[in-house]
């Protein structure tokens, strides 16, 4: 016996959801009705479309033709139809005698098939403002559904400028988690979401866990490991040239301005560095420096921070109790201990450097850990080979430079 389908609402209107010119009404679960353009879901969908080549003759009238099942729940299918005159598709979620029991779950999922139909017109999509539903589990429930419509090629860079939109709540919500994030980023080729996961990622590594790291895709996982590594590297390098760095004034080549070429540097020059190389070496001995728990994170900033972050009144006040100083010569050490830590700071500017496009000068500040990571053109994983959709069709490259 042919099922009874509803009537269509009226097609007077010319904008999304309705076109008066549209040739293709979609039901989805008795919750929303679209009358949209044929040639629009067929170009945007690789499933509906072979789902649409079945022609209107072949479909009993007022009733119901073939059957896709989409996505993984087995109950997720699109059933064609006839509606007079015009050929329907209606989405079902849940067998009909359960859409009672289950009608929430329903218009959860016929909110992302909204956002994907939305996303096919280039209309705004309304993603990260469902109650109880964070901007991360309502971006991948829209992909899913793309996904199972073989659509995530025809919406991919929409999808990516939309979430893009967002600003500094893209990037929060990134910060608080860049596995589920990077997944995303992958799907949609977008490269400025891969290169915020990252840096996250690879600032925090040591701490996630072996479990949560291998919820990443491989290439992901390959990635981070070169950049934690390449990361300690660069951190001993630094190291090793703060304790190697003499003042500009003891320099052979510091353009002084006595006139006698055989004038020694003053003597505070070298009770300057023999007093900061005293306060390095404590605090590599105390496990401060990139050996430490923070890595050495801590003690970059102070040195990159300079003036009272390190070595300030307090401690000089003790340092004067200790070494006996004329007033004349605790001016002239100061004057050169500033200087000195103005030289250091271009030093360890690189490591602290803040790579991230989520805002940190607001009340929260710094993160703590390391956010100087650089993710390049050639470390985007989907440059190295082709990714695929479920449906085998190429998901196109919609890398954003940062």
């Amino acid at each position: 016996m042919a099922e009874v389908l509803p009537g269509p609402r009226a097609a007077d209107f010319a904008t999304f959801p309705f076109y008066a010119a549209g040739d293709l009404y979609i039901m989805m679960a008795g919750i929303e009705v679209y009358q949209l353009h044929m040639n629009v879901i067929r170009h945007k969908s690789t499933i509906l479309k072979e789902l649409l080549m079945v022609k209107l003759e072949d479909i009993p009238q007022n009733g119901t033709g073939p059957v896709v099942h989409v996505g993984t729940h087995p109950n997720s299918r699109v059933v064609l139809a006839s509606l007079g005159p015009i050929i329907a598709l209606m989405i079902k979620f849940t067998p009909d005698e359960e859409f009672t029991n289950h009608r929430d779950a329903c218009c959860e999922v016929a909110r992302h098939y909204d956002n994907l139909f939305r996303a096919f017109y280039r209309e705004t999509i309304t993603i990260g403002n469902h109650p109880g539903l964070s901007l991360l589990e309502d971006c991948v429930g829209l992909l899913g559904v793309a996904q199972g419509l073989g659509s995530l090629t025809a919406i991919a860079g929409f999808v990516n400028e939309q979430l893009l939109s967002h600003g500094q709540a893209l990037f929060r919500a990134i910060g608080q988690d860049p596995i589920g994030w990077s997944h995303v980023a992958c799907d949609l080729r977008s490269g400025t979401i891969y290169r915020e996961c990252v840096v996250h990622l690879v600032g925090m590594w040591d701490a996630i866990m072996a479990e949560d790291q291998a919820r990443l895709r491989p290439e992901t996982i390959a990635l981070c490991r070169v950049k934690v590594r390449a990361l300690h590297l660069h951190k001993q390098a630094v190291e090793a040239t703060l304790a190697g760095h003499y003042p500009m004034q003891a320099l052979a080549t510091y353009e002084t301005t006595s006139t006698d070429e055989h004038a020694e540097i003053a003597p505070h020059v070298w009770v300057v560095l023999a007093l900061f190389r005293q306060w390095f070496a404590t605090a590599l001995a105390e496990g401060r420096g990139h050996h430490g728990l923070n890595g050495g994170l801590v003690l970059y900033r102070q040195i990159r921070d300079g003036g009272e972050a390190y070595l300030g009144d307090g401690t000089l006040r003790e340092f004067y109790g200790e070494i006996n100083m004329t007033p004349l010569a605790v001016v002239a050490f100061e004057a050169t201990l500033a200087k000195y830590k103005e030289e250091l700071k271009p030093l360890v500017a690189r490591v602290v450097k803040h790579n991230l496009q989520l805002d940190v000068t607001g009340e929260e500040g710094e993160l703590p850990y390391f956010t100087c990571g650089e993710v390049i053109e050639a470390d985007l994983p989907w440059l190295g080979a082709e990714i695929e959709a479920p449906n085998g069709t190429a998901v196109p490259d919609v890398t954003t430079q940062p």
